[in-house]
């Protein structure tokens, strides 16, 4: 990607990254296409796209605390404002690339901008958002690690949005990048996507959001994520639908759960699918799965790997089985076996190493 319309992008990411925004921004668009290329482990794929059009979506409600000028962190780049139709969407224009920040859309039909002041932005709102953000995973463009939609949530999202489309050559484009990005999850060795599970804090008496909300509604999706607490173990639940533990009690009747209820076990989430797996948390720090990693056990660098926080550190692991091997050097726990999980060389469907597992369970801790 070394051209000039790369290197301003890059540069855009790391005062994004450098600023703490990356983390409330997910890139949607055609620029999600390219950075599709590692996933897929094919740089032949979208050769022929071309496009200006770096889009953001802005995570609602917002929890930057510090005011941020976006318009003026990029001025001296050359970005101008600009503003798109009668509407008066904010957009930030190069000659190279467009910057433009989106917010799902819920409720009745509302175009209106939808104001940032804390960015110093509006933003538009798009519609069916939510769904596309149901599994969204970190891909690397060049050295930063950015979240962008999983490519299955990518395609479903341009089925649903193509028919609204006025022109036909788009409506038409939609569906012809849907199809080709399912033909590629349908042939790619590694599964697509993990199964929830119903038995998850998302269904559970204990969860606060499950005690005030019952189920998250469309139009009320982020304040159920915002809401989802554990009020037995006292953590925050980040991912309601991808956790659990053997505390579990179904919500229809929350008021009727014990509270008093003994903690059992730990609390899990869905590792790297490899089947339907679950790996334990490290104490009250869930690990963060499908993102960026390098393994502290043995090294490999992956963009689809497990980090987790220990002891104010990230560490990185290539593998469910070298989470786990870590994980049980610090807990006891007899019925978790590391041989219960795929080796990174049947993962990376590679020939084993010699001592390729050999390095020092310190590392990196």
């Amino acid at each position: 990607m070394q051209n000039p319309q790369s290197e301003l992008c890059c540069e855009v990411l790391r005062r994004l990254q450098a600023h703490g925004m990356l983390n409330h921004l997910t890139l949607i668009g055609s620029w999600c296409l390219l950075l599709y290329r590692q996933y897929f482990e094919r740089d032949e794929l979208f050769s022929g796209l071309r496009t200006r059009d770096m889009d953001f979506l802005v995570t609602i409600p917002l929890a930057i605390r510090q005011k941020i000028d976006v318009p003026a962190l990029f001025k001296d780049l050359g970005f101008l404002i600009d503003y798109k139709g009668t509407e008066g969407y904010m957009q930030l224009i190069h000659p190279e690339v467009m910057l433009e920040f989106l917010v799902p859309q819920h409720g009745r039909e509302d175009n209106r901008p939808y104001d940032l002041p804390q960015l110093g932005l509006n933003a538009q709102p798009l519609r069916y958002m939510d769904v596309a953000l149901m599994k969204p995973i970190a891909l690397k463009f060049e050295d930063i690690a950015v979240g962008v939609l999983h490519p299955a949530c990518f395609a479903f999202h341009k089925l649903l949005v193509a028919p609204r489309r006025k022109e036909e050559f788009k409506r038409k484009r939609d569906v012809e990048i849907a199809v080709e990005l399912l033909a590629l999850l349908l042939n790619r060795k590694k599964p697509i996507m993990p199964n929830g599970g119903p038995d998850c804090c998302g269904n559970c008496s204990h969860n606060r959001a499950v005690q005030e909300m019952a189920h998250p509604h469309p139009e009320q999706r982020e304040l159920f994520w915002k809401l989802s607490f554990c009020t037995l173990r006292d953590v925050a639940v980040p991912n309601p639908f991808w956790t659990y533990c053997r505390n579990f009690v179904y919500g229809k009747r929350p008021e009727e759960r014990n509270p008093q209820e003994i903690p059992r076990g730990w609390i899990t989430a869905s590792g790297l699918y490899e089947g339907y797996v679950r790996i334990p948390w490290n104490d009250k720090n869930e690990p963060a799965v499908s993102v960026p990693a390098t393994c502290c056990i043995c090294g490999r660098v992956t963009p689809e790997g497990i980090t987790v926080m220990h002891n104010g550190e990230q560490l990185g692991f290539c593998t469910n089985r070298h989470y786990v091997r870590w994980w049980k050097t610090l807990h006891r726990y007899n019925k978790l076996r590391e041989c219960m999980f795929e080796t990174p060389e049947q993962r990376y469907q590679e020939k084993p190493q010699v001592n390729s597992d050999a390095r020092t369970m310190g590392a990196g801790m």
